[in-house]
């Protein structure tokens, strides 16, 4: 997303035409929705086999406006899909920089491939997490533990007390504890898997999805301005809060309609009726 919201920006003074703008844009936006469905699917590990991914039921951004080579390239790559489209879109950010569709200085348009870089980085870190299993030896010594635990407990209990209830409530409080932070240790080893326990990756995809829709809009290639007559060298100590901003506007909008109802003054008719005129606006305003 971080990159997105570079490469949307940079893109703002393209000299190219403004359609091979918009389709460089439309492009690299699917494209970067696809990558993060795959990145996704290599996170479940290795538990399922590759066609079985759950990741390849999440929503996607129009993927099938892709051309026809492009999918077929992608569905004939069986492993590594994500590296595929990160190479992709580093082709297509190339692309548009020769095409003059990116116009920023090289100094500031590295800033999208480093963003890109670090995604990639944190990719690869998340999927240290999700396939480097926990040591065996370790695992194992634990298991022999926690059973020998579970075996010497009931007689330890017992030799405490004399009454049975309270042997049973030492026992099963003791063993079950530390049983249960080892399978609770176990269920984490992979957040990123399908039990419902793990983190919700549609749901995350789906997020990241609204986000690049919101980048996509043309809200977001709009470039704020001050308004005309504001004294830009004093800022006022009572500013409006967000709450209050909608009565600004439309105070704003009600002068501007006042202003363009008000012709040049040619005699004192004219002057009255300007008069008047005004303040019943600004009166229903």
């Amino acid at each position: 997303v971080d990159a997105t919201v570079s490469v949307f920006a940079f893109s703002q003074g393209s000299k190219a035409p403004p359609e091979t703008t918009q389709c460089f844009r439309a492009t690299f936006i699917r494209l970067v929705s696809l990558l993060n469905a795959m990145m996704m699917s290599d996170l479940e590990g290795e538990t399922l086999p590759a066609s079985d991914s759950a990741a390849f039921s999440y929503e996607l951004l129009d993927a099938e406006a892709l051309d026809r080579n492009t999918l077929r390239l992608l569905q004939g790559t069986a492993v590594k899909r994500s590296i595929l489209i990160f190479q992709w879109i580093s082709n297509l950010l190339d692309e548009a920089q020769r095409n003059e569709v990116l116009v920023a200085p090289p100094p500031l348009l590295t800033r999208a491939f480093k963003a890109m870089e670090n995604g990639l980085h944190d990719y690869h870190l998340a999927l240290k997490l999700a396939y480097t299993p926990f040591p065996f030896p370790y695992t194992a010594c634990v298991d022999v533990l926690l059973t020998v635990h579970f075996v010497l407990t009931p007689l330890v209990t017992t030799s405490w007390t004399d009454d049975a209830c309270l042997a049973i409530l030492f026992t099963l409080s003791s063993v079950w504890s530390v049983w249960l932070l080892h399978l609770v240790a176990a269920e984490l080893e992979n957040p990123f898997g399908l039990d419902d326990t793990d983190l919700h990756m549609g749901e995350i995809q789906k997020d990241i999805n609204s986000t690049l829709r919101l980048l996509f809009d043309n809200t977001c290639q709009h470039v704020p301005h001050i308004s005309s007559g504001v004294n830009i060298d004093h800022l006022q100590h009572n500013s409006a809060h967000f709450s209050g901003l909608p009565s600004v506007v439309e105070d704003a909008d009600a002068r501007c309609v006042s202003s363009a109802y008000r012709p040049e003054a040619s005699g004192p008719r004219e002057m009255v009726m300007n008069v008047v005129t005004s303040i019943v606006m600004n009166r229903d305003a």
